[in-house]
This record gives structure tokens, C-alpha cells and sequence, in this order.
């Protein structure tokens, strides 16, 4: 019932996919209505040779037969075209409902799934209902109706021989029937479910960490995690196998019994001279092929389990609430100033902010810094509106950030984290999505505040040049965040948010950013989240964070002025700047000398 309402829902997103569905079963029925056609026109060509008193043989059963021939081969034809044309149609509105679903849902909720197990949604089980509906949907039917025309023929051939093939078809019933309980009251299809999951997890956690592993030296077999899904799916597969092996031998074995069981019950109704031989002869011919077909039925079962699993785990993201907003627009906002009020976050038990409130305005710059964990970040996505606060308010130009929907909202964000995505494309693609239909020359000159165009015009392509996973080159970290960077000047948002956004540039480099940078943030609101003190020195206002709480606020020389967290941050930073690594030998040398 699960994957009818499920497909229900599908057909409904994808207007045009219950006709094509209807039409591939009808078909596929058709085509097995027509099959045993053959074998009755040779049956009736056998008659003819025995009984027909005529020495030139009909004509027509051999016609009848090259016809059901092509008629069959032609059903089937279009039968898998129209069930292929319905998978592609359902596969590709599944995907996009799930990803524009995904992109409406919160950031927070994304924290608690991997990678590798969203991956296995839009792939994986995906990919389990395209295949359920492109074949297991019509090979059923056509395995299901085949059975039945051979009874209804072997009624008029003799209906004891029927009732015989009926016992026999339930009895392989009985056994698919037993398969499924048992399947459900051991939650074999759940817990095979569950260890694909966590292999797709495992996998790519473990792709992820190579150069970790290579670093430490270590083997596939002592990444544990990895090592332990492989195992887990592996003990589950054997142990369903081994369950069902004497089960799956006895259906094997019921539905290839009509042959066998139409020659010796068909042989002593002839010796007792209530079968004629020719319908003997039929009853044979009928019998090699009645359940035969059944057997897909055995691979349907499998099918149905892990679609019906598929589908669960569909839903369920698609029955995740999606954030609510207002209609205002990025129009409605007055001016870029940001006021935060009690602002609370909790993750679990766990309090992160607490009680945060301040103001920005625009033309000026406001540093958040603090020691790691003092909630910095977790600000930097609630301001954004990437992440819902448990309680307190944020209004941009007088409107609450509810007020705006998240496009509205991105609209009037222009945000670079410390580890930017870099999307699969060329260099220019990767810039214009702060603007999708900026001019070359509007990239470029973004790349040129960002301190990128550089290196990016020694690239092979130069802006054309193929980046990210499968790009033409490797860029370091510095080099993608400078990418960033560029996407943001090119969007030209009135809130700049940059969460360590030069972390991995060097001082020199990350001068030249903040040298070219200048003039476009002049008339910005500016938020700085960041750990290296010395490039937060200038700006208007320091927000200084101790464990979710606002603890210190001023300028750099105020701050410093105050015994206090922020004084002890600088201290510590002048510290690490100056440490070096000596050769201990070399510096007892010269203390000598």
C-alpha cells in the first residue's frame, strides 16, 4: 500500500506518467495473451497432419502463428518503451522535487545527515524506482497473465488437468506469500537498508579522509568504519540467502512441476481413454510453459522490499517541514542596518549563544572574534539566515528576518565561509553565480578585487579553465577562497558576512585582498567573523564571544586598554607570529661562539 500511495503522489507530480503506465501494462498483458498463440497453431498444423484426410496442409495456422510472433515481439517493444519513457519522467521529477525541497530546508537539519547518506537517497533509491517501474512493473504483469491464459486454454484441454495446474500456482503463491511475512517480521529489507546506508556514510567519510590514511599509513582493512560496513552488509546479505535457499528451491521447483506433472497425469487420462492424444500433446506443450514465467516473480519480491524502503526514505524528506517566511523583498529592506536582539541557540543540551545582542550599520565594519567554540560560526549562519534561533530577534532595515523568503534574503547577503564550495565548472561559472548574468569584463573586474585575476589568467584556459571535483588544475585552499571572495564582489549585496574568508591566504596575500576590497566595502554593512586578530584590528567595532556570550565590546584600542579576553587573544597572536622552529643544536653553537 505504501508504494501505491507513493506512486500515486509521483504520477501527480509528473502529469503524463499514468498514461504512458497504464499503456505499458495493457501492452505487456497483450503480449502475453498472444503468446501461447503460436503454440496452439502448431498444435492445430499437428491435428491437421493426423486427422485431415486433405493432402495439401492448411495454410492458415502458420500465418496465425508468424503473426502472434510479430504481434507479441511488437507489444513488448512498446511496452518497454512507454515503462522506460515513465521511469525517466518519474526519476527526473524525483530528483528535482527532492532537490528544491532540500533547498528550502534549514541549515541545522542538515547537520545531523552525511553526505554519503543524501547521496544514496538521490541516487541510490532513486535509481531503485526507475528500475521497479522501467521493468519489474510490466515483466510482472506479463509473469502474472501468462499463468492464467495457459489455465483457461488447459480448462477447455481437459479441466482436471486445470484444477492440477491451479494447486500447483497456488501452492507457488503460498510460498511468495510466506516469503513477504517473513521478510517484514524480520525487517531483513530494513536492516539491509540500514547497512546500505551506513556503507554509503562509511564510503564516503573514507574517500574523504585518504590522504589521512595515506599520510598515517594505513590500510583499507584498518579503516575500521569502513572495514565494519562491508562486513555488515556482507553478514547481511548471507544471512538472507541462507534463509531463503531452501524456500527459493522449493517455488524453483513448483513452477517448472507442470511439465513434468501435465505428462504423467495427462499420460494416465490417455492410457484410461478420457484424453485424446492430441490434446494430450497440447496439454504437454501448455504445461512446459504455464509457471515458467513465475520465476520473475521471485526477483519481484526482492524488488518490491527495497522500493517499498526506497520510498520511505523519499517521503521522508519530503515530509521534512520546509522554513516558513514572509513576502517582503530585498526592496522593502531601508538600509542595511542589523539589529540583533537576545539572540539563543541550543544544540541539544548544549547552549551555544546566549543572550547575543548588538547593532551594525552600514559604512561600517563589526569584528566577531573569540576563542574556538565560543559560538562564532553559529552566529555568522543565524544572521545569514542559513540557521532558526531558538529565541531573540534579527531585523535588517526594520524587518525581521522572517519577514523575508530566502531568496529575498540571499539577495541581501553576500557571504563567504572559511571553506568555500567550489561547484564542477569553469572558473568564470564558478564567479557568475554571485551574478548570473554578469558581462566577462564585470567578472573580471571582481576577480580583480578579490587579489584572483592572477592567478587565474595563468591558468591553462585562463577564466575558462575547468575547476573543482574532475577540473583541469588543483587549486589550493587561498586560491578557491579567493574565488569566493570574487562571487561576492560581483554580487554586490549590501551585507558582506565572512566567516575567516582569508584563512588560508598568507599575510601578503591577504593584505592585497583587503587592499582591493576597500572601496567596494565603503558603503556595506560589514560582519567579520575571525581568529587572526591582526586583520580585525582596523575595523569600527570588536565583538568579543566567551562561551556563547557577548562579553567585551570597543574598538582595537579599547580593547586593549581593558584587561580582558580580547587583550590576551592579541598577546597570544603576537606570540604565535613570532614562533619559529630552531635547530637546538645550531642555537647552543652560537650561544658559545
Amino acid at each position: 500500500m505504501g508504494i501505491l500511495f507513493f506512486m500515486k503522489n509521483t504520477c501527480e507530480r509528473a502529469p503524463g506518467v499514468a498514461p504512458k503506465l497504464v499503456g505499458a501494462i495493457l501492452l505487456a498483458a497483450m503480449a502475453s495473451i498472444v503468446y501461447p498463440i503460436p503454440i496452439l497453431a502448431g498444435w492445430e498444423m499437428l491435428r491437421d497432419s493426423l486427422y485431415s484426410t486433405d493432402s495439401t496442409p492448411s495454410a492458415w495456422p502458420a500465418a496465425l502463428a508468424v503473426s502472434a510472433i510479430f504481434a507479441c515481439i511488437s507489444f513488448r517493444l512498446l511496452s518497454s518503451w512507454l515503462s522506460h519513457l515513465s521511469a525517466a519522467q518519474v526519476s527526473r521529477t524525483l530528483r528535482l522535487a527532492l532537490m528544491e525541497h532540500l533547498g528550502k530546508l534549514p541549515l541545522h537539519w542538515f547537520a545531523t545527515r552525511s553526505t554519503g547518506e543524501l547521496k544514496k537517497i538521490l541516487n541510490t533509491d532513486v535509481g531503485e524506482i526507475d528500475k521497479f517501474i522501467a521493468h519489474n512493473i510490466t515483466d510482472t504483469v506479463s509473469a502474472l497473465c501468462l499463468p492464467f491464459v495457459s489455465i483457461l486454454v488447459m480448462s477447455w484441454v481437459d479441466w482436471r488437468l486445470a484444477l492440477l495446474l491451479i494447486v500447483l500456482m497456488v501452492y507457488a503463491a503460498s510460498i511468495q506469500v510466506g516469503s513477504y511475512k517473513d521478510a517484514f517480521k524480520n525487517k531483513f529489507m530494513q536492516r539491509y537498508n540500514e547497512a546500505l546506508v551506513m556503507l554509503h556514510v562509511d564510503s564516503a567519510d573514507f574517500v574523504q579522509g585518504m590522504p589521512d590514511i595515506k599520510i598515517f599509513n594505513k590500510s583499507t582493512e584498518s579503516f575500521s568504519r569502513m572495514g565494519e560496513a562491508v562486513r555488515r552488509l556482507n553478514s547481511m546479505q548471507e544471512h538472507v540467502v541462507s534463509f531463503y535457499a531452501l524456500r527459493w528451491g522449493n517455488y524453483l521447483t513448483v513452477i517448472a512441476a507442470p511439465l513434468a506433472a501435465m505428462s504423467i497425469a495427462g499420460g494416465i487420462f490417455h492410457m484410461q481413454g478420457t484424453l485424446p492424444i492430441d490434446r494430450y500433446i497440447l496439454a504437454i506443450m501448455l504445461g512446459s510453459l504455464a509457471l515458467v514465467p513465475l520465476v520473475a516473480i521471485l526477483r519481484f519480491s526482492s524488488f518490491v522490499m527495497r522500493t517499498y524502503y526506497s520510498c520511505v526514505a523519499i517521503m521522508a524528506i519530503l515530509d521534512v517541514p520546509i522554513e516558513r517566511k514572509g513576502n517582503f523583498t530585498r526592496n522593502d529592506v531601508g538600509n542595511a542596518d542589523i539589529h540583533v536582539s537576545g539572540l539563543t541557540k541550543n544544540f541539544g543540551d548544549k547552549p551555544v549563544l546566549k543572550d547575543v545582542s548588538f547593532r551594525t550599520r552600514p559604512g561600517t565594519v563589526t569584528a566577531v572574534v573569540g576563542m574556538s567554540g565560543s559560538g562564532k560560526s553559529t552566529l555568522a549562519t543565524i544572521l545569514a539566515g542559513m540557521e532558526e534561533a531558538d529565541s531573540g530577534s534579527i531585523t535588517i532595515g526594520g524587518l525581521p528576518l522572517g519577514s523575508l523568503p530566502s531568496a529575498e534574503l540571499a539577495a541581501c547577503f553576500s557571504v563567504v565561509f572559511q571553506k568555500p564550495f567550489i561547484f564542477s565548472g569553469t572558473v568564470i561559472e564558478n564567479i557568475r553565480l554571485g551574478k548570473e548574468d554578469a558581462s566577462v569584463n564585470q567578472v573580471i573586474e571582481a576577480a580583480r578585487m578579490a587579489h584572483a585575476a592572477g592567478f587565474i589568467e595563468t591558468l591553462p584556459q585562463g577564466y575558462d579553465t575547468m575547476i573543482g571535483a574532475g577540473g583541469d588544475v588543483h587549486l589550493s585552499g587561498g586560491q578557491y577562497q579567493r574565488i569566493a571572495l570574487a562571487r561576492m564582489a560581483l554580487r554586490n549585496a549590501p551585507i558582506v558576512l565572512l566567516d575567516e574568508a582569508t584563512a588560508f591566504s598568507d599575510p601578503e596575500s591577504e593584505a592585497e585582498i583587503q587592499k582591493g576590497l576597500a572601496s567596494y566595502l565603503t558603503d556595506k554593512t560589514v560582519i567579520v567573523i575571525a581568529h587572526r586578530l591582526r586583520s580585525i584590528a582596523a575595523a569600527d567595532t570588536i565583538i568579543v564571544l566567551d562561551q556563547g556570550q557577548i562579553v567585551q565590546t570597543g574598538n582595537h584600542e579599547e580593547l586593549l586598554a581593558t584587561e580582558g579576553i580580547y587583550a590576551r587573544l592579541w598577546a597570544a597572536d603576537a606570540t604565535a607570529r613570532s614562533w619559529t622552529i630552531r635547530n637546538k643544536s645550531l642555537c647552543h653553537d652560537k650561544e658559545q661562539v
